[in-house]
């Protein structure tokens, strides 16, 4: 598989050389090298692929890896969404984020191998229209591009919605007579979205540093979590080990256990959707083709090794009145834990860490969904391009960040309609990004057209991508689930209805007359000349 690999790299290079070649050779009207910076190796394969490089590589490894891992979240994530699990008992809880996160690793090497090959801000959008025929090219590319900002977007707003639910959960602990109305909990929310979204709206030199500080952090809320916890327990809150691996109980409101096990799968699918958003900052990163896929694939092994540990540490504190715990009057069954353990006190302590490591984890969405939004308009995607695409003479895509914030302000109107009505935001998230994830992966297998980069997995390439697309949909698929076997009216899960109509304005808006997407969009466009045929 070696000798492969290395020929297949050769290819790559001698491609990419003669491309960055032909540039030179027309002079300086399309990037002038040397005045706005040294053309590196990954600014030939950039150009390579038809992208004249505008922003700073600033971006490390650990940077790379840091955008991935700070974009789970892990411990503050899994506090807001442990909910979600508690469908079967401890048992459950920890073996649904086990399981969920091991069936989710052959997608990360899947997907590494189209980050390495194609290491482009556009990544999900581009590598489906990089690896299609023509005649479906801008068409795919087109849908994957509205889905996949449906998705970063939603993403963000909904960890968004559990910052501010911990953070009122929190002042109710430390003010019992603190009950807001609905209308002051968008204003937490929407002060939320704009204290994130300020934190990213820096250089590319800085974001890096905010990454690798993002992974100090996160690494540092969960050690915290686990040691007060662990430290803290006495004989009336710890359990015992037979009680956290093996007592599942049916908790749900479904009769079948086994399907009440699969529905506990939302909690680590949801910590762990945006393990993909490092390829978004690929045309910020130093030999991005090896970073990506490597940061791709650690930070879901490092998310499925400390999340387990905290899980773990949470059911063998919380008792054993684990009805108690899921009917918490905090609304928060992490709070409930940490009060039973810490005190009041200590629990406010622990709690305002989480929600400080919540506010990072949302900033770092941030930079997956701007970049996003940034690569689709730059190739005339959206309504606005020209005016969604510019950035900043310090490189920040400032009007993608001030549209992601719009969205999120609408999508937060929700919090005023019910509960139900924001938690589907929740699946619409995970939904939208696991159909993205699962488009180039199949137009891989159909068309057969991947031009393998640094990492490439050989004869396992196609069977990974196979069953790749077949976990993504079962999980799509199961997320459009209500959550309650006969729900009513309000109890609906209208995810579904959200996603659909995505869908339909996305087939509608490019077959439009005279003005729909399929008169002016043709896909990933070239912004500066290559040999790069394989798009035009």
């Amino acid at each position: 598989m070696s000798s492969i690999i290395e020929k297949n790299q050769k290819d790559l290079v001698s491609e990419t050389t003669k491309g960055a070649s032909s540039v030179h050779s027309q002079g300086s009207k399309d990037i002038e090298v040397g005045e706005s910076h040294h053309l590196t190796d990954d600014d030939k394969v950039l150009i390579g692929l038809g992208y004249k490089p505008v922003f700073q590589r600033e971006f490390s490894y650990l940077s790379v890896f840091g955008q991935s891992f700070g974009a789970m979240g892990l411990c503050p994530s899994i506090s807001g969404s442990i909910s979600f699990s508690m469908n079967c008992g401890p048992s459950g809880m920890v073996w649904s984020w086990f399981l969920g996160c091991v069936c989710l690793l052959p997608i990360a090497i899947s997907m590494s191998e189209l980050a390495s090959s194609m290491p482009t801000s556009g990544s999900l959008y581009y590598w489906v229209a990089y690896l299609s025929p023509k005649k479906y090219r801008a068409f795919l590319s087109w849908f994957l591009g509205y889905v996949s900002m449906l998705a970063y977007g939603t993403g963000f707003a909904s960890t968004i919605y559990a910052a501010s639910s911990l953070l009122i959960a929190t002042i109710s602990i430390g003010s019992p007579s603190f009950s807001p109305t609905k209308y002051e909990q968008y204003g937490i929310y929407l002060a939320f979205c704009l204290v994130c979204s300020f934190l990213i709206a820096m250089p590319t030199k800085y974001l890096a540093r905010f990454n690798k500080f993002c992974v100090f952090f996160q690494i540092s809320t969960a050690l915290i979590f686990i040691i007060s916890l662990a430290a803290s327990s006495n004989s009336t809150t710890r359990t015992s080990a037979s009680h956290i691996f093996t007592h599942f109980h049916n908790y749900s409101d479904w009769k079948n256990i086994g399907w009440a096990f699969i529905m506990s799968f939302t909690t680590p699918v949801w910590v762990v959707s945006g393990f993909e958003s490092c390829a978004t900052v690929a045309e910020e990163a130093t030999n991005a083709s090896v970073a990506a896929p490597i940061a791709l694939i650690s930070s879901l092994s490092a998310a499925l090794v400390l999340g387990f540990c905290v899980i773990v540490t949470f059911c063998a504190t919380m008792g054993f009145d684990f009805e108690a715990i899921m009917n918490s009057s905090t609304g928060e069954p992490v709070m409930q834990v940490l009060l039973n353990n810490l005190g009041v006190k200590g629990c406010l302590g622990v709690s305002s860490i989480l929600i400080i490591g919540l506010c990072l984890n949302c900033s770092s969405l941030c930079v997956g969904a701007t970049r996003e939004v940034f690569a689709f308009s730059r190739d005339g995607g959206l309504p606005a391009s020209k005016y969604l695409q510019k950035i900043t003479s310090n490189g920040v895509p400032i009007n993608a960040i001030i549209s992601v914030n719009i969205y999120t302000f609408l999508i937060g109107l929700l919090m005023l309609v019910n509960e139900a009505a924001i938690t589907s935001v929740f699946n619409l998230a995970i939904i939208a990004l696991f159909v993205c994830y699962s488009l180039p992966m199949l137009t891989r297998i159909l068309f057969d057209r991947l031009q393998p980069g640094k990492f490439y997995c050989g004869k396992f390439s196609k069977p990974l991508a196979i069953y790749s697309v077949a976990w993504l949909w079962f999980i799509a698929i199961m997320l459009f689930f209500p959550s309650y076997e006969h729900p009513n009216q309000m109890e609906m899960n209208w995810a579904i209805v959200v996603f659909i109509f995505v869908c339909l304005f996305c087939l509608v808006y490019y077959y439009f007359p005279k003005y729909g997407g399929k008169t002016f969009f043709q896909g990933p466009v070239k912004t500066i000349e290559s040999d790069h045929e394989f798009l035009y």
